[in-house]
């Protein structure tokens, strides 16, 4: 502001402050270019964090979907084995083979209103009346006879039951089920014995199948469930990237460093904050002399003028009295003339009044 106040008044500053003005200049403009560089070089180093952050994040990213992919192909696999292995267990589950009365054959066992016996080649039926079943299977009959199902001695004659009753008995080592039979059903019993027999022939036979599929299955099973390794080791590898965090550190350490290296910039403003602080005493010290100067000035001026005044004033009193002088003067000059004015009018009029008389005294003398 007392720049421009100089600048208006078209006074020139002196060299010192020109000096001051000069290196303030100088100053700032170092200062800005020095501002501007390390605001520069702090948004390229923030570019580059947030490069680095966001290839960062793409990477967790990457990692994160291949972990959701694994997942889903591991529980896609595990799925469909289980759904394979359910529906070969389901499809190889034990079948009824055959039934007659309340016992029932199925592929892997026996189970009769005395209980139920697994099928091996150690279990046996045979449909046939007691005195045969009697000789043909006396281990059984004492087996019955111990449990107190029949009576031993009674069985093996005549006298205790009727030899040509037909009775189906089904002995395994855990079992051994004496059933009574109708004539009527006498091939039913011996047809269902004969499936007994064969069941329990074949019974390792289709376990061994059974539990082969059922073995390949369950590995299936197990190699879809042990995928979950795989997901495992997507899983670490998210945990890998997510801390490979180098490159944001080293751009975060980066920015902070020069967001801290402001020392030079730090003088730098406060050299140029002196040289302002020095511009502006200066600056104030040129106005306050100025001022000084200009209001001594002012009180020069105003002494001439008053000086002027009592002159003019002065000038006045006298050109009054002057010109009171001439007003006598004149009005002496415009009595005198008035004097001689009316003296010259009496003159005159005795002039024609006596002219006058001779001109009547000659028209009489006319007459």
């Amino acid at each position: 502001m007392v720049l421009r106040r100089f600048r208006n008044r078209g006074a020139s500053l002196p060299p010192e402050i020109q000096v001051l003005q000069r290196a303030l200049k100088d100053g700032s403009s170092a200062l800005g270019a020095a501002e501007k560089a390390h605001a520069s070089t702090i948004k390229e180093i923030r570019k580059q964090l947030r490069d680095a952050e966001r290839a960062h994040q793409r990477a967790v990213g990457v990692a994160q979907d291949e972990v959701d992919l694994r997942r889903k192909e591991r529980e896609q696999r595990v799925r469909q084995a289980q759904k394979r292995y359910e529906s070969i267990r389901a499809t190889l589950a034990p079948m009824e083979i055959s039934r007659f009365g309340k016992s029932v054959l199925y592929e892997d066992r026996i189970v009769t209103k005395h209980g139920e016996a697994l099928l091996d080649r150690g279990v046996t039926a045979l449909a046939d009346t007691a005195a045969r079943i009697a000789i043909a299977r006396p281990g059984a009959v004492a087996r019955l006879a111990a449990a107190g199902a029949v009576n031993g001695r009674a069985f093996r004659t005549a006298q205790g039951y009727d030899a040509r009753r037909f009775y189906l008995l089904v002995e395994a080592p855990e079992l051994v089920a004496l059933l009574p039979c109708r004539n009527a059903d006498e091939q039913a019993a011996r047809d269902f014995a004969a499936r007994v027999n064969v069941a329990a022939l074949n019974a390792r036979r289709i376990d061994c199948e059974r539990d082969e599929a059922l073995g390949d299955a369950q590995r299936e099973l197990d190699v879809a469930e042990a995928y979950q390794d795989v997901v495992q080791s997507a899983d670490d590898e998210v945990i890998r990237v997510m801390a490979e965090t180098e490159a944001i550190d080293l751009a975060r350490g980066r920015l902070e460093e020069a967001e801290a290296d402001t020392e030079a910039i730090d003088a730098q403003r406060e050299q140029v904050a002196a040289l302002q602080l020095e511009h502006d005493e200066a600056l104030a010290a040129e106005h306050a002399r100025i001022a000084e100067e200009r209001r001594i000035e002012e009180e020069h001026r105003a002494e001439a003028e008053k000086l002027r005044a009592q002159e003019e004033e002065k000038k006045g009193v006298e050109e009054a009295k002057r010109n009171r002088v001439e007003d006598e003067a004149a009005d002496t000059s415009r009595s005198d003339q008035a004097s001689d004015e009316l003296n010259a009018g009496a003159a005159g009029a005795e002039v024609l009044v006596g002219t006058e008389a001779n001109a009547a005294e000659s028209a009489r003398e006319s007459s």
